[in-house]
């Protein structure tokens, strides 16, 4: 059986294990619509082209992060990913199967959030679905095939990288990596946590 016959099979898994615990499909699907109806009551047509984005950048977010980090950080303390490599299932397979399930969640997210403010609010649709996408982090700044990878996945939405500036990109300074006719601009970006703490501090002490 080949790898992605595998990554699909484990894809499917993930979907089932997900559906069947209540307490995330609330907390992916119906928190967001709760929001939305809370912002939406108090806001006016001009805020909500602001604060609809927002809501649907924290679901996003907040999904990707429990899935790729909080569900990852526990099953490797549990032993549960040392015991994976005691299967048939290459680990590979396994990440894409997770990588999938979160991307899923991501994107039915985006879409109940823009039908319930076109609907609910009379907002327009998105007039750009994606202008610019930004690399950073550990993974995100020096890995280049995770970038090829997640390039690859948004391809439909015109992402595309220059696979040469894309090996180049080591995240010690900001590059643009986009291939030449893609739609949408890619740029790897250091996150400089330090350099922003430093502000924060800056501006606490200043007078």
């Amino acid at each position: 059986m080949s790898a992605a016959t595998l990554a699909w099979r484990h894809f499917r898994l993930e979907r089932r294990m997900f559906w069947r615990n209540p307490t995330a499909a609330f907390f992916s699907f119906v928190l967001p619509l709760i929001f939305l109806a809370l912002f939406g009551a108090v806001s006016d047509a001009e805020n909500l082209k602001i604060i609809v984005p927002g809501i649907a950048g924290l679901s996003v977010m907040a999904t990707t992060f429990n899935a790729l980090a909080n569900q990852m950080t526990f099953l490797r303390d549990a032993g549960v990913l040392k015991r994976m490599h005691g299967t048939p299932l290459p680990g590979a397979s396994y990440l894409a199967g997770v990588l999938g399930n979160a991307a899923t969640n991501a994107v039915v997210q985006v879409a109940i959030i823009v039908l319930a403010s076109r609907f609910a609010f009379d907002l327009g649709w998105p007039k750009n679905w994606l202008d610019l996408v930004v690399f950073t982090g550990g993974v995100g700044e020096h890995s280049a095939p995770v970038r090829q990878a997640a390039a690859d996945g948004l391809g439909f939405l015109g992402v595309g990288l220059d696979r040469d500036a894309n090996r180049r990109a080591t995240g010690d300074r900001d590059l643009e990596i986009t291939s030449p006719g893609a739609r949408v601009r890619a740029f790897v970006v250091p996150a400089r946590e330090d350099l922003e703490m430093a502000r924060q501090v800056r501006a606490l002490l200043s007078p």
